[in-house]
């Protein structure tokens, strides 16, 4: 539940900037572990499409793909987030 709070906190004080950061910090830590766009895709159940949009900014995280991501990224919200 704490990161669920954490993620609406985040995205509600955020403006187009952290949106455009936070696909760009997807994009990166995925790309440091090794992990095609495919494999995260396939592994948190999106389609590679979908994806793609996030990580492009053409499509929006919401709390539980941010969620799953972390998870998946072996990140916390914070790293997505804020970093």
């Amino acid at each position: 539940m704490g990161n669920i709070l954490r993620v609406q906190q985040l995205t509600k004080t955020g403006n187009k900037r952290r949106c455009d950061m936070v696909k760009h910090r997807v994009k990166q830590l995925r790309e440091e572990r090794g992990i095609t766009q495919k494999d995260l895709a396939e592994r948190i159940k999106i389609s590679e499409f979908h994806m793609n949009r996030i990580e492009n900014g053409k499509r929006g995280l919401n709390v539980k793909l941010a969620i799953q991501i972390a998870e998946e990224l072996g990140v916390t919200i914070d790293d997505i987030f804020l970093k």
